[in-house]
C-alpha cells in the first residue's frame, strides 16, 4: 500500500465512509438512514480493494449491499409511514452518558498504550 493515490484513496474513503455512518445515526428518516448504511458499506468495501482482497469487497457488496440493505429498504419502504420517522426518546440521555464514558476509556486506553513498534520479526521457536 504505497504510492500517494494510494494515500489519498485511502483518506477519501475514510471521510466518506465515517461520514456515511455518523448520518446512519443522525436521520431522522429511516430511508435516509439505510441510503447512509448503503454508503458505509460500499465504503468498507472499497478499503478491502487497497488492501487488495477483491473477493472480500466483491462479497462486501454482493452480500451486505446486494442483500441485507437492499432487505432493510424495502422492509422501511412496506411498512406503514406513521413509524418511518425517528422520534426522540427518552433514553438519549443515558446513552450520551455511555457514549462519554466510552470516549473516555479509548481515550485512557490510547494514551496508556506503549505504541512502540517492535525491533526485529518476533522468533518462532521449533522445537
Amino acid at each position: 500500500m504505497d504510492g500517494v493515490g494510494v494515500n489519498i484513496a485511502f483518506w477519501v474513503l475514510a471521510v466518506v465512509t465515517i461520514g456515511a455512518a455518523l448520518g446512519v445515526m443522525a436521520a431522522r428518516n429511516l430511508l435516509h438512514a439505510v441510503l447512509f448504511l448503503i454508503l458505509t458499506f460500499i465504503g468498507v468495501a472499497g478499503f478491502f480493494l487497497l488492501l487488495s482482497a477483491e473477493f472480500l469487497a466483491m462479497a462486501q457488496i454482493i452480500i451486505y449491499v446486494g442483500a441485507i440493505a437492499v432487505l432493510v429498504l424495502f422492509a422501511v419502504m412496506l411498512t406503514p409511514h406513521a413509524g418511518q420517522s425517528n422520534s426522540e426518546t427518552k433514553m438519549a440521555l443515558p446513552a450520551g452518558l455511555l457514549a462519554l464514558c466510552l470516549a473516555a476509556i479509548f481515550v485512557f486506553v490510547l494514551t496508556d498504550t506503549d505504541w512502540s513498534s517492535v525491533g526485529s520479526a518476533p522468533s518462532v521457536g521449533v522445537t
